[in-house]
């Protein structure tokens, strides 16, 4: 059957989920008006109670296909006079696919691109069509890489199929919705959750036709504009740029938000971890399923090869299209960050490594400082305080209050042992921290650490390593 032919089809069935929608309306009216005709108040109180809600929200989720939010993209928006090579490149892409360009284009964070339409009247009208790209893609991919992402997007409104084809996956969206809000109900509302999931599940197989079709007419028009080397080494690059991002954003800018850090600079700080650190990370697992909207993956990257359409070759970065990346990248991050981690010192994103290894410490060591201020009385507690404790030999006063072994029992002797490996801890990372806010090596602490905390403390050899005058002797109790 022809891609058009499918499209209608699902046109035709997503009309029928709102005709659906319509005799549940119809349904409940012929209902009231019965109970009302009969005198029967409170059977007409409890019918509505009960099904005017579910009614209501299949309505509202139903009439929203086709209709976009006022601004759901995010990121920054990019104007012809702010980048003008990558507004001359989607112009280009656009007239060689056959399309209009976009009205605007957004650079957002996330390995993501594509294209949306703003439309109104079920898609069938467009009032603006937005055209986002994810700035890894600029920092991971080569440019003729990208050039076959954006041919690919730009592809999906290159046929005549496209209008429907929006169509189709606007009923995709708005059915999913409307499940996910019913999902979990007991009785009427299971039940009319029911009647649509079956109605939504037949839908959902052939519109899923429909998008795994179109996605390899989009495929065919990147391989033909960009080259199949090009398209294909795309297909293969996304997912691992996806998951780096996904990567990157957990435990580089998140963990700088739970440290009280913004990360400024952050594209030099992802490029250079992409580049020099070059991290070990794999793309989530394809779920595989009849509603899916991509063909797999290998079948879309032999069909681009089997085209073996000259081209893409050249390996010249994706960065080169836009002007003065870093601002851009850090303007399109700005009230993501801000919302996510607050009002934050704000921080190099290259310096980030140095700056969380140490708010580690500092956390790693917090509780033995406190037991140090409070066991010697100073208003704040050091490494040196630390260490004079350890000499008087006060190590139980260094220990965590709450402390219970394993075998519940309190004897001095058991908790002193079952607390060293604490304080032994906690003293390495206090005993680092000091090392690196003195600009010195770390050398190899642990027999040092141990030395200090026996029963007959050494602390000699640790105050030496971390710069601790060798003659400074606690006072005497």
């Amino acid at each position: 059957m022809r891609l058009s032919a499918r499209a209608a089809i699902a046109v035709a069935m997503l009309v029928g989920i709102h005709l659906l929608a319509l005799l549940l309306v119809a349904a409940l009216v012929v209902v009231d008006v019965l109970l009302v005709q009969d005198g029967r108040f409170i059977a007409f109180v409890w019918t509505n109670a009960v099904f005017a809600p579910i009614v209501l929200g299949v309505l509202v989720t139903l009439f929203s296909v086709g209709a976009t939010p006022g601004d759901q993209f995010g990121g920054t928006v990019v104007t012809p006079q702010d980048q003008p090579r990558l507004w001359d490149r989607v112009r280009m892409l656009a007239a060689e696919v056959g399309t209009r360009p976009p009205d605007e284009i957004r650079v957002v964070p996330g390995a993501n691109a594509g294209v949306v339409e703003r439309t109104r009247l079920f898609g069938l009208v467009v009032r603006r069509r937005v055209m986002v790209v994810g700035f890894p893609l600029f920092a991971c991919l080569t440019d003729d890489e990208l050039t076959a992402v954006l041919a690919h997007e730009l592809g999906h409104f290159g046929n005549h199929d496209a209008r429907l084809g929006g169509l189709v996956h606007s009923g995709r969206a708005a059915l999913v919705r409307i499940l996910a809000g019913l999902s979990g109900g007991t009785g009427y509302r299971a039940a009319v959750a029911e009647v649509i999931a079956a109605y939504a599940n037949l839908y959902l197989t052939v519109s899923g036709r429909v998008s795994r079709r179109q996605e390899l007419a989009a495929d065919a028009v990147a391989a033909r504009i960009a080259g199949s080397r090009a398209a294909a080494s795309a297909l293969r690059a996304v997912p691992f740029v996806h998951a780096a991002w996904a990567t990157f954003l957990e435990e580089r800018l998140h963990a700088a938000g739970s440290a009280g850090y913004l990360p400024r600079n952050v594209l030099v700080g992802f490029t250079r971890w992409w580049t020099v650190e070059r991290p070990d990370v794999e793309p989530a697992p394809p779920v595989a399923g009849p509603f899916d909207r991509h063909p797999p993956m290998a079948e879309r990257i032999a069909a681009v090869e089997a085209l073996a359409a000259p081209g893409g070759g050249g390996s010249a970065p994706a960065i080169d299209l836009l002007d003065d990346p870093s601002r851009v990248v850090d303007s399109s991050l700005s009230t993501v960050l801000t919302d996510e981690l607050g009002f934050k010192t704000p921080v190099e994103c290259v310096d980030l490594d140095h700056l969380l290894a140490r708010a580690h410490l500092v956390a790693g060591s917090s509780r033995l400082l406190t037991a140090a201020r409070r066991a010697s009385g100073e208003r704040e507690a050091t490494l040196g305080t630390v260490l004079d404790l350890l000499d008087r030999g006060r190590l139980a006063d260094l220990l965590p209050a709450d402390l219970v072994p394993g075998n519940g029992t309190r004897a001095p002797r058991v908790v002193r042992e079952y607390g060293r490996g604490f304080v032994i801890g906690e003293l390495a990372a206090l005993a680092e921290l000091a090392c690196r806010d003195a600009g010195r090596e770390c050398p190899d602490l642990a027999p040092h650490v141990e030395a200090a905390c026996e029963d007959h403390p050494d602390t000699a050899g640790l105050r030496r390593v971390v710069g601790i005058a060798p003659d400074r002797h606690p006072v005497a109790d």
